[in-house]
């Protein structure tokens, strides 16, 4: 039952993570997706639910650009160039190296603000916990033969 308990769970994480990534709104946005999803990588290509120890799970994502996304950046610290050409790029930008160094300024001097993605899926996971637990007993009990 523990194993399949925390599997769901970390599952659920996982799942509402993505979701917002692909769904979830982003405060001041002029695209008119307006979301965090733009080529699927952060939602779909490197993040995944790792066993960490006995009794643990850890739901992770690994881009470089994941932590800037989940808490923003602060101010006075310049972005790494790189991923904002290739967002250009996708966005179809005429310009995207010349408008990705720009942006990369204005980020250095305001800062970027957070878009969470991790943190509101583990507050929905919580309030799912208990149809979690239900459902890792009765998938024991029909696994078991009970």
């Amino acid at each position: 039952i523990k194993e399949e308990f925390l599997d769901s769970m970390a599952d659920a994480v996982l799942s509402e993570a993505q979701r917002l990534l692909k769904e979830g709104k982003i405060p001041n946005s002029k695209s008119p997706e307006k979301n965090a999803f733009y080529t699927g990588e952060l939602a779909n290509r490197s993040n995944g639910v790792a066993e960490d120890g006995e009794n643990k799970r850890r739901v992770y994502f690994d881009t470089p650009y994941a932590l800037a996304t989940e808490y923003g950046r602060p101010k006075g610290s310049h972005p790494p160039v790189q991923p904002l050409i290739e967002w250009a790029d996708y966005r179809g930008f005429k310009d995207p190296v010349g408008s990705a160094w720009g942006i990369a300024k204005k980020i250095e001097k305001e800062g970027l603000p957070p878009r969470p993605f991790l943190q509101p899926a583990v507050v929905f996971t919580r309030s799912i916990l208990k149809d979690l637990w239900i459902d890792a007993v009765k998938k024991a009990k029909i696994d078991n033969g009970l």
